[in-house]
């Protein structure tokens, strides 16, 4: 048989197939705004409760957004609390000695970081940023 046997070519039609599936999923989270990976998104408040009873007395609004000018999920992030009138107060993390410092605390390491009525969110997700301001 010509291109290989009959097991090697199973094995390579499987193998597209699981390439092509991850490449779906992919897709689809990124296009559903993250519901297969979207529980990894937000951390509870009791991993960072002492920073975050720090920071959220000196801010009335329930959404602290941490984030830069050059960051496109930033950019989503605010037209979406934007559209949906949600009071919001930002620190540029680039900008702000305050906003870098809380950040740190908070242990950042990507941006759009959120605290959400006391809850942190890591990157950009509509959903959890639902899901905390119904808490």
């Amino acid at each position: 048989m010509a291109g290989g046997t009959e097991t090697e070519l199973g094995s390579q039609s499987m193998n597209k197939w699981l390439f092509l599936s991850i490449v779906f999923a992919g897709f689809l989270n990124w296009y559903s705004d993250g519901w297969i990976f979207s529980s990894l998104n937000s951390v509870g408040a009791s991993s960072y409760n002492d920073e975050i009873m720090a920071i959220t007395p000196l801010h009335d609004e329930d959404v602290i957004l941490y984030a830069t000018q050059w960051c496109g999920y930033c950019k989503k992030t605010r037209a979406f609390l934007d559209n949906k009138g949600i009071a919001y107060i930002e620190y540029d993390i680039e900008h702000s000695a305050i906003g870098r410092q809380q950040y740190a605390s908070l242990n950042g390491n990507g941006v759009p970081l959120m605290i959400v009525k006391s809850e942190i969110i890591r990157g950009y997700s509509t959903k959890a940023i639902m899901n905390a301001l119904a808490k």
